[in-house]
């Protein structure tokens, strides 16, 4: 094997290991996340529990709020790749994705995380124009709220009411911001 291969397969390897590291230590900081309040959990309860090193730790995170803030951009990124120009199918991949990813949600606002999935959905439209940032904020503000009660159960277990409500709520909050 020559050198160039041999470095490349060694960086995959380390980048594979890292990987590992890093979900290990998400998913020890959940599952603790699922017994008591954020607030309440250590470093050191989170890397026993992830059988990871203190330095491994802080060599790929600054802090907890790090996991949790890196955890809710790849599910934001996730449920806000919505390709299609129509409000109905939008809704309806919107919200299906929220609801595969109930669980880690649910998990979030168990244990009193709930403003940093609203900090983190805001995040993704903070380089837009004063109109459409007032519109994603507003939309934002639905899907927070719609988030925040689905997890709760206060939404029944059936998509299909919430998706008409919505879209019907989308229809007629858009002519108001348009003008």
């Amino acid at each position: 094997m020559n050198k160039e291969k041999w470095l490349l397969s060694l960086k995959k390897a380390n980048d594979d290991y890292r990987q590992l590291i890093r979900e290990s230590i998400q998913t020890a900081l959940f599952q603790l996340m699922n017994k008591k309040e954020f607030c309440k959990i250590k470093i050191t309860e989170v890397i026993e529990r992830a059988g990871v090193s203190r330095s491994a730790f802080y060599r790929n995170f600054n802090s907890l709020e790090e996991v949790i803030s890196e955890e809710l951009k790849r599910l934001c990124k996730h449920i806000f790749e919505i390709k299609e120009n129509n409000i109905s199918t939008n809704w309806k991949t919107l919200l299906t994705k929220i609801d595969e990813n109930k669980e880690v949600f649910k998990t979030l606002i168990k244990s009193g995380m709930e403003a940093k999935i609203l900090e983190n959905m805001n995040s993704f439209f903070k380089t837009l124009s004063l109109k459409e940032k007032t519109f994603f904020y507003s939309l934002n503000g639905i899907i927070y709220n719609f988030i925040c009660e689905w997890c709760k159960g206060n939404l029944g277990n059936d998509l299909a009411p919430v998706i008409q409500s919505l879209d019907y709520t989308t229809r007629n909050l858009l002519p108001v911001i348009e003008r």
